[in-house]
């Protein structure tokens, strides 16, 4: 049973905290995403995991031990950097080969996982070159494959897809997910695109400037988000964000923005009576807004701005107000005849958030 726990970890440089009283725990066999914009602690981590660098403060676990002072090669985790960090004189075989060869694997086996692991990173054709033959995606694929090839108790991936062409990186997310599930490693991958967080995640560990914003499973953090930065950064299009006034009315709720008002039934919202006569912010997913081109119940009046086709759907840019400008997912095709025409928009109740 091999878990990673964090407890209470602190990391700095100087005055500068990297890693700020972090805690989490990832699952045997689990796979778990670090996702957050550049800065946010997230290689910080895979390098205090790996024994590259060591916590200032707090517990790091892995399996049944406390690995705090224990060098790299005495915790059995493989870590697979941005910078590939391939061997130059070694061809791309002996570089797949070396994390075998160094712990005595019979030639056969190295020979028959080498092979194996080069036809699933669709590099089989590419033993025989050198890593200054290769391009950035190939090169990266290697690197890949060299840590996948050793099953270690804990694979540490830092954005291991970031240079394979678009293509190539949807095909090797769902092969990546799938190998992990066959071999059962416990996993964790840093990221800060939330696409792939979401793909790939059985856990995902937000995070923003060394500080955890909140976990849980990819569902949970989208159609639950703590707060409005994993609202805004999980999703594309992203949660749209606005600014209103609550007032609470026996059973009712009104949401005023200032340009509008909608009425939406207490049951939707926990807690409503605390929100009563507070200025919020009411965040709805782009998905979650209807159009129409007459005026409804509980709607509020727009004009679109911008048409984004994406084929069978369309992203409208709406403006609301001058100062208040959202976006809705539709499905079909919107012309650019469609610029400046009035539309009503409606919000799902059920999927309307509010942040105090």
């Amino acid at each position: 049973m091999t878990r990673v726990v964090f407890k209470n970890v602190t990391k700095k440089y100087g005055n500068y905290v990297a890693v700020n009283n972090v805690s989490f725990e990832v699952e045997h066999k689990e796979f778990a995403v670090l996702l957050g914009p550049s800065g946010s602690g997230k290689t910080t981590i895979l390098k205090l995991i790996s024994g590259l660098e060591f916590p200032d403060k707090g517990e790091i676990w892995i399996g049944d031990r406390i690995v705090n002072k224990l060098p790299p090669k005495d915790r059995d985790v493989a870590m697979v950097f941005q910078n590939y960090a391939l061997y130059p004189h070694k061809t791309v075989y002996e570089n797949l080969a070396f994390p075998l060869k160094i712990r005595h694997v019979p030639k056969d086996e190295i020979d028959k996982r080498v092979k194996s692991i080069a036809k699933l990173l669709g590099i089989d054709r590419l033993l025989e070159r050198k890593p200054g033959q290769l391009s950035g995606g190939e090169q990266q694929r290697v690197a890949l494959g060299r840590a996948l090839i050793r099953e270690p108790k804990v694979w540490l991936l830092d954005e291991p897809l970031s240079n394979l062409d678009a293509k190539l990186r949807t095909y090797m997310r769902a092969e990546l997910k799938k190998l992990q599930r066959e071999l059962g490693i416990t996993t964790i991958y840093v990221t800060h695109d939330q696409v792939e967080a979401m793909t790939l995640a059985d856990k995902l560990i937000v995070l923003n400037e060394g500080v955890v914003q909140q976990i849980g499973s990819p569902r949970e953090l989208y159609e639950k988000p703590a707060n409005v930065f994993v609202a805004t950064f999980i999703g594309s299009p992203p949660m749209n964000i606005m600014k209103g006034v609550v007032r609470v009315h026996g059973d009712t709720i009104s949401l005023n923005f200032g340009f509008g008002i909608i009425k939406l039934d207490k049951k939707y919202f926990e807690y409503p009576e605390s929100y009563d006569n507070k200025e919020v912010l009411v965040g709805i997913r782009p998905e979650d807004i209807k159009i129409s081109f007459g005026k409804e119940e509980n709607s509020l009046k727009a004009v679109i701005d911008i048409v984004e086709s994406l084929g069978s759907s369309s992203i409208l840019n709406l403006v609301l107000d001058k100062d208040t400008l959202i976006k809705a997912l539709c499905p079909g095709y919107f012309e650019e005849k469609m610029l400046g025409k009035e539309v009503y928009v409606t919000f799902n109740p059920e999927k309307i958030r509010i942040f105090v």
